[in-house]
């Protein structure tokens, strides 16, 4: 009996049916490990879903600066008015016209700890760290024991006025606060090394 050439290297066509159905599940596992890393590597989709809601989130801040202004047109003195106004371009990074606002809100009433507060995160957002230090410090003189103000000046003496030393007495004041939420105090004890 004369048998195949298959047969006669050892080859049966079961076992050639068997390296076709492993050739293609390893084909099927690398397009899938392909398009896996693709995926990983082109996250579009992900992107595509960001840019549609920061285009909803910044349809909804149009229509509340719009919303704003009007009230500013009517009553050019509504502190509340001009803060939110401020917050609203804080929110969008358009720290300039923030504070615009902000300090008109600051005129009209020079003690309202968030407009201060607002106003030290616009100055620290351009790089005018000595002018937020101020900020942060007239914020402690109307609430001493205002957790963030200090956990914030503290940050700015350490890190941008070269005054450790100085931002140690704060970080030591936001751990004592009642007013410093746990993630604040966290942060706080990891400056001071502990």
């Amino acid at each position: 009996m004369k048998t195949s050439p298959a047969h006669e290297r050892g080859w049966s066509l079961a076992s050639g049916q068997r390296l076709m159905v492993l050739l293609l599940g390893a084909a099927v596992l690398a397009m899938f490990a392909a398009s896996f890393w693709y995926r990983m590597e082109h996250p579009t989709m992900r992107v595509e879903i960001r840019q549609e809601r920061a285009g909803m989130e910044q349809a909804m801040d149009m229509g509340r600066i719009q919303e704003l202004m009007a009230r500013i047109k009517d009553n050019p003195e509504d502190v509340p008015a001009l803060t939110d106004l401020g917050n609203t371009f804080m929110m969008m990074g358009a720290w300039d016209k923030a504070l615009i606002f902000l300090e008109q809100a600051r005129n009209l009433s020079p003690d309202d700890v968030s407009v201060l507060m607002g106003l030290a995160v616009c100055r620290f957002q351009k790089k005018e760290h000595q002018k937020a230090a101020d900020l942060f410090a007239r914020i402690l003189v109307l609430s001493p024991n205002d957790g963030l103000a200090h956990y914030n000046l503290a940050i700015v003496l350490k890190h941008y006025l070269g005054r450790p030393g100085d931002a140690e007495a704060h970080f030591r004041a936001v751990l004592d606060s009642d007013q410093a939420g746990p993630e604040v105090k966290d942060n706080a004890r990891r400056e001071l090394g502990g």
